[in-house]
């Protein structure tokens, strides 16, 4: 993981990314995109020339790819974050169901 001011940054990777619109915005937020996986030539030149991103040119419907697997991270709960959980559990009993 790189470093963004002082803040590590997370990984992404994009599929479908035209010319990586979605991507500079969740580069924005801190995202890293670990690689770019598009059909479109002249869109993968486009991001070539813009970032130094890994691109791959392939449709993501044809690709060898036969499984798409992530997990979602788990950090340790702090007391903090109990606390705020349990408030916003207050306020929206049946919004935060998991």
């Amino acid at each position: 993981m790189r470093l963004l001011w002082g803040a590590a940054l997370r990984t992404a990777i994009s599929l479908c990314t035209g010319v990586g619109g979605l991507d500079f915005g969740l580069e924005a937020a801190g995202f890293s995109t670990a690689v770019a996986l598009e059909c479109d030539a002249v869109a993968c030149s486009t991001i070539l020339l813009n970032r130094k991103w890994p691109v791959i040119k392939d449709d993501a419907r044809r690709s060898a790819v036969e499984l798409l697997q992530a997990k979602r991270r788990i950090y340790p709960v702090t007391p903090k974050a109990k606390r705020r959980m349990t408030r916003l559990e207050a306020r929206f009993p049946a919004g935060l169901s998991r």
